[in-house]
């Protein structure tokens, strides 16, 4: 079956990289590795407020591209029509790939949406992968991009990928109530870092976006989407290289903190994030379209969400969790999990640092686990660390490092 694959760029952020700090952004990257014509296997969207959306025709001028998302509702149309026409040239089925940032998840959940509804369309398999969907949080002037953004039935695999470290309530996301379902094809995961820091490449907060690419890549290349060889494998992070850029990452955790601090005290960082906070602290918050704040996570939905309300919905209707509770109702790995970020003594950047560890240090896990949640008798983690010698000496210099810091901290 042919695939269709659409990128969409986030807010102020174009293939233009004067638009990001002089950074390729992690969705310019995935346009930049497709196999195939643009326009034919797959488009890319330029975000909204950029003078590249504008040479498209779109109206999107960048103070009302910024506050309202001006130039998305276009994005959206462009895609579906790009998708229609597709499928009369090919005269076939095709399955469509949507891959965003920001506002740009936010125009694939969109467009996903748009596809479900169009009896012409409805009956395409859809695969997403969103990093950071946040629809703004500007009043009522952007109420349309928390309108027709529940994903319905159309869409087959969806992966979220959640900044872990911003603060500003202007960039609260929206997680959709599917994720809650229990089903193994709707996965999600957090990774340290700032809304914007983890979609820019070799930026301050390098790691995580490298990551952040690496899995977009391979959760599309899964999906069916067509990516030129040469130099692709620059780009996978197989697991040991992930292993060792969680390790990197995770010794610049301090770093990623302080960029995303509300303190005005705090240099230049602190300062604008403190002014785009609402004058409050408050933690990365969780948003879904179903039942009330205080019920949601505790029952599984149906398979099918529906999206009642929606071309009416503001973002006070959107109920808020904060993120450690709702990460261990949504995607717990064993009963009573929680978010990465919560644990008392933490040493994994996420589920997947989790997973990866495990994996290829079987031996030192239980002890890392240990000392994570609680730590316990320090004596018999000595013991079970001295007996994954053997692990630790299969280890990447970084991830040496990087453990034995941890261990120094809390049990030498």
């Amino acid at each position: 079956m042919p695939v269709l694959t659409i990128l969409s760029h986030g807010t102020s952020n174009s293939t233009n990289v004067n638009t990001s700090e002089g950074h390729v952004l992690v969705i310019t990257q995935l346009a930049l590795v497709q196999s195939g014509a643009q326009g034919t296997h797959w488009i890319l969207n330029e975000g909204a407020g950029t003078k590249e959306l504008r040479n498209t025709g779109v109206q999107s001028s960048g103070i009302a591209g910024v506050a309202k998302g001006e130039g998305v509702e276009a994005n959206v149309t462009r895609s579906v029509q790009w998708v229609k026409t597709r499928m009369a040239e090919l005269n076939a089925p095709v399955t469509v790939n949507l891959a965003g940032h920001s506002r740009g998840s936010i125009t694939c959940y969109k467009i996903a949406r748009a596809l479900n509804d169009d009896t012409v369309t409805m009956n395409i398999p859809v695969n997403i992968f969103a990093i950071d969907p946040v629809p703004g949080n500007t009043g009522r002037m952007n109420k349309e991009n928390h309108q027709n953004i529940a994903l319905g039935p159309n869409v087959v695999n969806s992966f979220l990928m959640l900044a872990e470290s911003e603060h500003r309530l202007v960039f609260r996301p929206y997680i959709d109530s599917l994720y809650s379902v229990g089903r193994d094809n709707h996965k999600m995961d957090t990774i340290p870092g700032t809304h914007g820091g983890i979609n820019m490449l070799g930026g301050p907060e390098k790691e995580a976006a490298a990551i952040v690419l690496s899995r977009a890549i391979k959760f599309l290349k899964k999906k069916g989407s067509l990516f030129a060889n040469q130099g692709l494998d620059f780009f996978i992070l197989e697991g040991k290289a992930r292993l060792k850029t969680y390790a990197e990452l995770m010794s610049r955790i301090k770093k990623y903190k302080a960029r995303a601090t509300v303190n005005p005290f705090r240099g230049l960082d602190g300062i604008v994030n403190f002014a785009m906070s609402g004058f409050q602290v408050e933690k990365h918050r969780t948003a879904n379209v179903v039942g009330p704040k205080d019920a949601w996570g505790k029952q599984k939905l149906s398979t099918t969400v529906t999206d009642e309300g929606a071309a009416t919905r503001s973002r006070e209707d959107h109920h808020g969790l904060n993120m450690s509770t709702a990460i261990g109702r949504i995607n717990p790995n064993e009963e009573g999990d929680i978010a990465h970020a919560a644990r008392p003594h933490r040493f994994f950047a996420n589920f997947d640092h989790q997973a990866l560890f495990q994996k290829h240090y079987g031996t030192l896990f239980g002890t890392v686990q240990a000392l994570e949640r609680s730590g316990q008798d320090k004596a018999k983690l000595k013991s079970e660390f001295a007996a994954g010698n053997g692990d630790y000496n299969n280890m990447t210099q970084p991830e040496k490092d990087y453990l034995v810091r941890f261990l120094v901290k809390r049990v030498m």
